[in-house]
C-alpha cells in the first residue's frame, strides 16, 4: 500500500480548507440560533409572568392581549420551524466537520505514508455523509459562507506570510 501520489496530496489540504469552513459556519449557526431560542423564551418567560400580566392590564388594557399574541406567535415559531432540533444538529455539524479537519490536518502531515489513500476515501465519506445530514436538517446561508471562505483564507495567508518571513 502506498501514500497518496504527491500530484493529488493538494486535495487533502482543500478537504482540510472545506472542513475548517465548515466547521466555523455550523458554529456560527448554532450561535445564532441559540441567540433566537434564548429571545423567545426570554420573551415567552417574561411577557406570560403574571407581574407583568398584571402591569399590562392595569396600565395599558389593550396592550396586553397583543403581547400574549406575540408570545403566542413566537412560541409557535419556535416549535413550526423545530428550534431545538436544529440546535443539536447544528451542534454535531460543528463537532464533526472540526473533527474531520483534524484528521484530514493529520492526513496532510502523513499523505507519503502507507494507507493514506484509504484514509482519505474514509474522510471523504464521512465527508458525504456530514453534507447529506447538512443538507437535510440545517440552515444554509451562502453569504455566511463566503464570509468564512474569506476568514480561512486570510488565516492561510496570514501563516504563509510568517513561514516566508520567519
Amino acid at each position: 500500500m502506498a501514500g497518496i501520489p504527491e500530484q493529488e496530496a493538494g486535495k487533502i489540504w482543500q478537504a482540510m480548507r472545506e472542513a475548517r469552513i465548515r466547521s466555523l459556519y455550523f458554529g456560527d449557526m448554532q450561535a445564532r440560533y441559540t441567540r433566537r431560542e434564548q429571545w423567545v423564551l426570554g420573551l415567552s418567560l417574561g411577557l406570560s409572568s403574571g407581574a407583568v400580566i398584571v402591569f399590562l392590564q392595569q396600565s395599558w388594557p389593550a396592550l396586553a392581549p397583543a403581547l400574549a399574541g406575540f408570545v403566542a406567535i413566537a412560541n409557535a415559531w419556535a416549535i413550526a420551524t423545530n428550534l431545538d432540533q436544529k440546535l443539536v444538529t447544528l451542534s454535531a455539524l460543528r463537532t464533526a466537520w472540526e473533527s474531520l479537519r483534524i484528521d484530514y490536518s493529520d492526513l496532510w502531515t502523513n499523505w507519503y505514508e502507507d494507507g493514506a489513500q484509504q484514509r482519505f476515501e474514509v474522510l471523504r465519506r464521512r465527508a458525504n455523509d456530514l453534507g447529506t445530514l447538512a443538507s437535510s436538517g440545517a440552515p444554509w446561508d451562502r453569504k455566511s459562507v463566503a464570509r468564512w471562505e474569506r476568514f480561512v483564507d486570510s488565516e492561510v495567508a496570514a501563516e504563509d506570510g510568517r513561514v516566508e518571513s520567519g
